[in-house]
């Protein structure tokens, strides 16, 4: 095998590790949540998960190795946002803004599924609808 072949087979194995490691602290995380009495309900992932608890108006954002806890009524906004790439790609993101100092806003990253993000918008949009009363 030639040096550069050697070189990027060593860079995706790192990047695949990488992964690997990050979902499990993620999956731990969820772990020490459902330990706490969570009940999860619905849930979007991409490297971070936000998590509905069954019968509540409590979601999570859970983030490898830390969640935190928020409440329907903290959801601000809920967007879909499109940024276009070079080679005309677009990646997109649902971004859902919140009424809290520490975490003003968070994205759920669906890269190139404008479909996959107005889906996942719809959802959280219509869970805090149940949960909110608006004016």
């Amino acid at each position: 095998m030639s040096h550069p072949v050697i070189l990027i087979i060593v860079a995706l194995a790192a990047i695949g590790a990488l992964m690997v490691f990050q979902a499990r602290r993620r999956n731990r995380s969820m772990g020490q949540l459902r330990r706490e009495g969570f009940v999860p309900d619905q849930r979007w992932s991409s490297s971070l998960t936000v998590v509905t608890e069954q019968g509540t108006d409590r979601f999570a954002v859970v983030w490898p190795g830390r969640y935190q806890i928020f409440r329907a009524a903290q959801i601000v906004s809920i967007e879909v946002i499109g940024q276009e790439m070079e080679s005309a790609q677009h990646r997109h993101k649902v971004q859902i803004e919140l009424d809290d100092p520490d975490h003003q806003a968070i994205g759920l990253a669906t890269l190139n599924r404008r479909d996959r993000a107005e889906k996942w918008a719809r959802e959280i949009r219509d869970w805090r609808a149940i949960h909110v009363a608006d004016g």
